[in-house]
């Protein structure tokens, strides 16, 4: 569901137990001290075809920590209808965690809305500009972000294990029709 959204400021710890499931619609924002994941929680976040507009949490203070369970999973809900007509195969949405130490490391889980794209996660230094200005030759490093990369599956290379020469001009056709 896309919601209005929420910001959380201030918020001292966030722990998601095992079994939980923590939701984050396009317009929520979240910055806590230190966030935890249990053992087989979940996050999910919306995500619509606009990589600029998701949904992001932000650990900071003195712990500025994101803590990963085995089996914690993130996983996507989409919304299916903006991706429609988009020629576009590959999307990234960064930042969507930004912390300043992360422990363990999430299992890519579902990607709902629509079984025509994979997730992929990715882990990667930030950097920050130092107060010299955007020219400055070498920015520090800040803190680990948590990307997600979607690529869409063309329908083309949608293989069954009965597929027929009739399933893939199948495939193609309707690969013409999405674009």
């Amino acid at each position: 569901v896309n919601g209005d959204g929420f910001e959380g400021t201030e918020v001292l710890h966030v722990e998601v137990h095992g079994g939980g499931r923590l939701y984050l619609d396009d317009n929520a924002s979240l910055s806590t001290d230190d966030i935890t994941f249990d053992d087989d929680s979940e996050i999910d976040f919306f995500l619509t075809a606009d990589e600029g507009v998701h949904g992001t949490i932000t650990t900071t203070g003195s712990i500025g920590a994101l803590t990963i369970g085995n089996n914690a999973r993130l996983s996507v809900t989409l919304d299916a209808a903006s991706f429609d007509g988009t020629e576009k195969t590959d999307f990234e949405y960064d930042g969507v965690i930004n912390a300043g130490t992360i422990t363990g490391a999430f299992t890519p889980g579902s990607v709902h809305g629509s079984p025509f794209f994979q997730l992929a996660i990715d882990y990667s230094p930030t950097v920050i500009s130092d107060s010299v200005g955007a020219n400055s030759a070498s920015p520090a490093p800040d803190s680990t972000s948590v990307n997600l990369l979607l690529h869409r599956i063309s329908f083309a290379d949608l293989s069954c294990s009965t597929s027929t020469q009739n399933n893939a001009a199948l495939g193609q056709m309707l690969e013409q029709a999405y674009q």
